[in-house]
């Protein structure tokens, strides 16, 4: 069988079953694979598979519909949860009793200390990583120095002509 995709495959199935009522109609038993079916069994495989595809494209499309109406409820909660906690600083200020009741966390800041403790830190990391600023890095040219004892191999390249 050629690949098919869904909907080949379930016309196929339609067909098979059309074929199944008009051929083998008479036939009490077919063994397929090693395994005995009726007529009505036969059918019941695809009908089955039949039923089974139609019932997971409605589960599909249902998923698919929730998955959107959750992402428009988010997008407006989301909005309104903004508007709410700017009503609440204007009303309240910074009265963090109230904002935690509403789960809005007070910004926090660093204070002088935390800051020149990071800026300290900082300056220690660099140094040892031995890492530059942009002037220092365009201050230092390197040249390669030529390698001792290695051969040069080759001939030199031909002078444009003009």
């Amino acid at each position: 069988m050629a690949n098919t995709n869904k909907s080949q495959f379930q016309a196929q199935e339609q067909i098979v079953l059309t074929g199944i009522g008009t051929y083998l109609s008479g036939v009490t038993q077919v063994t397929l694979g090693g395994v005995v079916y009726s007529n009505a069994d036969l059918k019941k495989v695809f009908t089955d598979d039949l039923a089974a595809v139609a019932a997971a494209d409605v589960q599909g499309a249902q998923y698919h519909s929730a998955v959107q109406a959750a992402k428009q409820t988010r997008a407006k909660a989301t909005a309104v949860l903004k508007l709410l906690k700017a009503y609440v600083l204007v009303q309240y200020g910074d009265n963090l009793p109230v904002q935690q009741a509403f789960a809005f966390a007070k910004p926090q800041t660093k204070t002088l200390k935390v800051k020149v403790q990071a800026a300290d830190q900082a300056k220690v990391t660099r140094k040892m990583r031995g890492t530059l600023g942009k002037a220092q890095k365009k201050a230092v040219k390197g040249t390669a120095a030529p390698q001792q004892g290695a051969p040069v191999t080759g001939t030199a390249a031909p002078a444009p002509s003009k």
